[in-house]
């Protein structure tokens, strides 16, 4: 059985601190197939963004490797642009 799921930033953050957390296990589910990342080009952005802010200081290699095995093995959405605040309150 596979899940599909978008993976919150602070997920890979905590991941990549604490390997042995509950965030540890998504990314590994990920990396063994059995959670598949839904993502476009911004949030990919937003992950190497967040994960190369110096105060984490992850290496940069490590970091492009994590993220191109999330790419790898994730689907590819375009999503448009909501504008929740035109939505009727």
């Amino acid at each position: 059985m596979k899940f599909y799921a978008v993976i919150d930033t602070n997920v890979l953050v905590s991941a990549a601190m604490k390997p042995e957390s509950v965030p540890g296990q998504v990314l590994e589910l990920v990396l063994d197939g059995v959670i598949v990342p839904v993502l476009n080009r911004t949030i990919l952005e937003e992950y190497c963004d967040v994960l190369l802010r110096p105060k984490f200081g992850f290496p940069e290699q490590i970091v492009k490797d994590i993220l191109g095995e999330i790419d790898g093995r994730g689907i590819h959405v375009d999503a448009e642009h909501i504008d929740v605040a035109s939505f009727p309150t």
